[in-house]
């Protein structure tokens, strides 16, 4: 991992936390996948969080597409919303 990330486990939520910088880019369980770009649509965010993705076996990609990111999950493209995130189903 670059030195900028961190990963923690949240015992209390079963959630695992990894954080670029100050940022928790993306959290996860057994149920839900958060993502959360900050505010930042650069490729290191999207190469961070898609190499989770591959690491973690999330089963996501994240793009960015004319200045917009997004994710495809399940074979489906959604927008990160106006708050910079996105809430999946973790199968």
């Amino acid at each position: 991992m670059s030195k900028n990330i961190t990963s923690e486990f949240d015992t209390s939520t079963g959630y695992q936390m990894i954080r670029l910088y100050q940022t928790v880019i993306v959290k996860y369980n057994q149920n839900l996948i958060h993502l959360n770009n900050g505010g930042w649509n650069t490729p290191t965010t999207v190469k961070h969080m898609n190499r989770i993705s591959t690491e973690s076996k999330l089963g996501y990609t994240v793009f960015i597409r004319k200045g917009q990111m997004f994710v495809k999950h399940n074979g489906i493209t959604l927008p990160f919303d106006s708050d910079n995130r996105i809430i999946l189903i973790n199968p």
